[in-house]
Parts: structure tokens; C-alpha cells; sequence
């Protein structure tokens, strides 16, 4: 049987390029947030981060430069995590799905999206312990559970990425056999 023309990887083909599609505009719109994190570092008013409102003339400069900081980290790991993921999807929509270029996108997206998790729970205990410390009203609360719900993802991720790498075992190992 032809897996090539197999009903099921035609559809699989089909979707991945309609992705990689999507995940440019997604790359190219995150592009955006470079010039809009100068607006947030010269512009004043207020700002809602992670459910907290805060006001610019509250924070201090360093807070701000932290800021600033963690969001262009968190940006730059996001095109690098689209970027890879974008890679991903040529190969699956050429169905390639099963090779060392397959299974090295799929390991750098992993990797570039745990530092992304990393970034933003660092980021938002970071805004919580400024608020605790400068004496705000604001109640919050550290997000337990998106931190489960993203261990789980990745646990998941890490799954895939085993899947890979046992297919692409197989498959160098049946065409030695061949």
C-alpha cells in the first residue's frame, strides 16, 4: 500500500500546509510587538497586566526596564517558536515525516516553547511580588493551575517528539533492511 496516496495523509498534508499559511501571518503580526513594546516604554496611562491594572507613574525605572525586558524575551522566543513550528509543517506537508530535519524542528520548538512557559511564569511572579512589595490593593493569585495544564502540555510535546524519533529509527532501519 502507498502511504503517499493514502486518504488520511492526504488530509494530513492538506492541513499542515494551511498551518504553515497561518503561522506566518502569526510570524509576521508578532513582528508588530517590537515597535508596540517602545510604546509601552515611552507611553504613559495605565496597563492591565495579568489581570492587575497598574499605572506607568507607579513603576519605577528598573521595573520598567524588567518589563520591557521580559516581553522582548518573550517575543523573541515566540518567532523562534513559530519559526521552528513553521518548519515542522513544510516537512509534514511534504511528507516528511519521519526525518532528522522533522525531528530537529520539532525538538528546537519544544525546547524555545518551555523557555517561552518559563519566561511567563517568571514574568507573572515577578508582577506579584512587585505588587506585594509596593503595597497594592491587587489580589492575585500565583496560576497553579495553567502551570499544571502546561507541564501536562509539554509532557505531551515530549511524547511526540519520542514518537519522531522512534519513527525515524524505523524508518532508517527499514531501509538498511530493503
Amino acid at each position: 500500500m502507498d502511504l503517499q496516496r493514502h486518504d488520511r495523509i492526504g488530509k494530513i498534508k492538506q492541513w499542515s500546509r494551511n498551518l504553515g499559511r497561518l503561522l506566518t501571518l502569526i510570524g509576521y503580526l508578532l513582528w508588530l510587538g517590537w515597535p508596540a513594546s517602545l510604546l509601552f516604554f515611552y507611553g504613559s496611562g495605565t496597563f492591565i497586566l495579568f489581570g492587575t491594572k497598574l499605572e506607568r507613574t507607579q513603576l519605577s525605572l528598573p521595573s520598567q526596564c524588567a518589563l520591557v525586558l521580559f516581553f522582548w524575551c518573550a517575543l523573541a522566543l515566540s518567532q523562534l517558536l513559530v519559526f521552528h513550528i513553521r518548519k515542522l509543517m513544510a516537512h509534514f506537508s511534504a511528507g516528511d515525516v519521519f526525518n532528522q530535519g522533522a525531528l530537529d524542528a520539532a525538538g528546537k520548538a519544544l525546547r524555545y516553547g518551555i523557555a517561552l512557559f518559563v519566561v511567563e511564569i517568571a514574568m507573572r511572579a515577578g508582577v506579584t511580588l512587585y505588587v506585594m512589595t509596593s503595597g497594592g490593593s491587587y489580589s492575585l493569585s500565583f496560576p497553579f493551575d495553567e502551570l499544571i495544564s502546561g507541564m501536562l502540555f509539554f509532557g505531551v510535546m515530549y511524547v511526540l517528539l519520542w514518537t519522531l524519533e522512534i519513527g525515524r529509527d524505523l524508518n532508517q532501519e527499514s531501509s538498511l533492511t530493503i
